[in-house]
């Protein structure tokens, strides 16, 4: 049976109040709400326990316990459907870490999969235009960006001069680099947008809703970008900024 948020009788819910109900016993019993009324109406109770299920401190349900015998429940009966709602709210809340758990695992191994990946392709070879295709595609597939590229600089010139590109893979890229990008190389900061408003920073391409771009440190300068482009405003999170970031060290 569902009981709503918003239905005025929740406020007093064993849910909501976090306490467990008893009825049927001798004496005095405790005044229901139509809610709790219309459950011993269609099952033809004549005792009811009802407890809360306590997630985390938030009551998110109530299991109960029915007769058709008056004061067939004692104070027994109720201790042991506690412990069997708090065995059951346990059970319930390890399902959720584990969702979340089972989440940050797959981030986890994209993110050491893909450092192997580059790794082991440095210890194989000095191609640097091999390493930028590399880095490109690990860079696309743990972050799902849409499409994007890894550029290098030419290092021969001065730490003072202007960038200039000497390498590229992915999207066509103009010679000189965007405002965002500029700024990137030359703070060595990253950049995250989440949307590309008009009137301000102009998107790389049609399609482009968001934007990651991370520096690429060799031996303590910037040495290029890694610019990843999405078809969504605000696909990129800070998990793809960290494996962006992993990746640019290597």
């Amino acid at each position: 049976r569902w009981l709503l948020l918003d239905d005025p009788q929740f406020a007093n819910s064993v849910t909501n109040a976090q306490v467990p109900l008893r009825t049927g016993q001798a004496g005095s019993a405790p005044a229901l709400s139509p809610y709790y009324q219309s459950i011993v109406a269609a099952w033809k109770l004549a005792s009811l326990i009802a407890v809360p299920l306590v997630v985390r401190g938030e009551g998110v349900g109530e299991i109960w316990f029915g007769s058709q015998k008056a004061a067939f429940f004692d104070d027994t009966d109720v201790q042991l459907a506690l412990t069997a709602a708090g065995q059951l709210a346990g059970a319930v809340e390890q399902v959720s870490l584990r969702a979340q758990t089972d989440e940050g695992l797959r981030l986890r191994l994209d993110r050491l999969v893909s450092v192997s990946r580059i790794s082991r392709e440095l210890n194989n070879t000095f191609d640097i235009k091999q390493l930028i295709q590399l880095v490109h595609r690990e860079g696309l597939r743990t972050t799902g960006a849409a499409c994007g590229s890894v550029i290098f600089f030419d290092l021969a010139i001065s730490a003072d001069a202007p960038h200039q590109v000497q390498y590229w893979h992915g999207d066509l890229h103009e010679p000189s680099l965007s405002e965002v990008e500029t700024r990137v190389a030359n703070s060595g900061a990253a950049a995250r947008i989440d949307s590309f408003p008009a009137g301000a920073e102009p998107p790389p391409h049609a399609g482009a809703r968001s934007a990651l771009i991370v520096p690429i440190l060799y031996q303590q300068r910037v040495a290029g970008l890694i610019a990843l482009h999405g078809a969504e405003e605000a696909q990129f999170s800070e998990t793809d900024l960290d494996i962006c970031q992993t990746l640019a060290v290597q």
